[in-house]
């Protein structure tokens, strides 16, 4: 499932069947990119739901390692404000975020706040120029 797929109004959003992760965004479900004035609207989302634990994959290719290293140090430097970590894999010119909440074996609003984060500096590599 990806994460888009989760985070759409709740007449039309599908449930997880995990009780923890569907009250999430049952709290989260009035959000709407549009109504919120956000100037872009991902057409999708690449991060996936895995079991045991529960947790929120993607993994972000890159065409530069300069666009990589920026990715890695926002991603850290975002997780230490939150007191929140992921598990990042580094494997050539791909970076794999995989993210969980320990305490409770399950995605919480942290790992969507993460995972949101994740696609928006990825986003912004985009406007990078060639080294």
């Amino acid at each position: 499932m990806k994460l888009t797929d989760l985070i759409v109004e709740s007449s039309t959003r599908e449930t997880t069947g995990i009780q923890a992760v569907d009250d999430i965004l049952d709290s989260v479900s009035p959000f709407s990119t549009i109504a919120a004035g956000l100037p872009i609207v991902p057409e999708s989302s690449e991060w996936v739901t895995l079991d045991s634990p529960t947790r929120l994959v993607r993994s972000f290719e890159f065409d530069m390692p300069m666009k990589m290293r920026y990715f890695i140090n926002e991603m850290l430097a975002y997780q230490d404000r939150m007191n929140h970590h992921s598990k990042m894999t580094v494997l050539s010119d791909v970076v794999t975020v995989e993210t969980h909440t320990h305490d409770v074996e399950n995605v919480t609003q942290q790992d969507l706040k993460l995972a949101k984060f994740a696609d928006e500096v990825y986003n912004d590599t985009r406007f990078f120029l060639h080294e």
